[in-house]
This record gives structure tokens, C-alpha cells and sequence, in this order.
């Protein structure tokens, strides 16, 4: 099924799929918040699992911020989100090891969709 990316229909697929990721390591414990112009949504990963939900992260460990033309670009396969990044259409903020600490359970997430 294919979803306007950031609908509701997106963002509860999203959900599901992050039901379905479970990792071995259970070692890491981060939030990473996204910021795609005025919406967003954080993914937390604790005990070999990651969750997704909308809204602000009470505490982030890290932060990426987007418009909302960077993040359709990035979608749709037009721009890599590592051009984007270094071309500075995507900020980071916070830590950036906990960016790479969750970096297994992005990638998984985003293999499922």
C-alpha cells in the first residue's frame, strides 16, 4: 500500500512496521526526534525495540530538522538524506553518537516499508 507520505495513513504504517523491528542489542536506550517543517514525531529504541510516535520527544537524545520539501525530496528518492545532510537541508542537533547508535533500527524500519 503506498500512503502520502506524512498523512495519517503514513504515519500509522510507520507505527506498525516499528511493531515488527526487534534487535538483538539490547544495550542501547536513545530518542531521536524529527522535525519535517510544523510536524513531528520521535522514534525511541529500548530493549531491542523501536516505537514511533507523533509529536514532540519529552527528552531527545537527538534531534533532525527538515523542511518539508527536503523531506519529500529524500521520500521520494529525488535526494539522498547523506546529500542532504551535508548540503545542511538537514540539521542535527544533540548527540550524534546516539544518532548512530540508533542507526541499525532506522535502517530495519525503513527495510520494511
Amino acid at each position: 500500500m503506498t500512503n502520502t507520505v506524512f498523512s495519517n495513513e503514513w504515519f500509522a504504517d510507520l507505527a506498525r512496521r516499528a511493531s515488527r523491528v526487534n534487535l538483538d542489542d539490547k544495550s542501547v536506550s536513545v530518542t531521536v526526534q524529527q522535525h519535517v517543517g510544523d510536524m513531528a514525531w520521535y522514534a525511541r529504541i529500548v530493549d531491542g525495540t523501536i516505537t514511533i510516535t507523533y509529536g514532540v520527544a519529552p527528552a531527545a537524545d537527538a534531534t533532525m530538522t527538515q523542511s518539508r520539501a527536503t523531506a519529500d525530496a529524500i521520500a521520494s528518492g529525488e535526494l539522498s538524506s547523506q546529500q542532504c545532510f551535508i548540503e545542511g537541508r538537514v540539521q542535527l542537533s544533540g548527540d550524534a553518537n546516539a544518532l548512530i547508535q540508533a542507526r541499525p533500527w532506522l535502517i530495519a524500519l525503513d527495510e520494511l516499508a
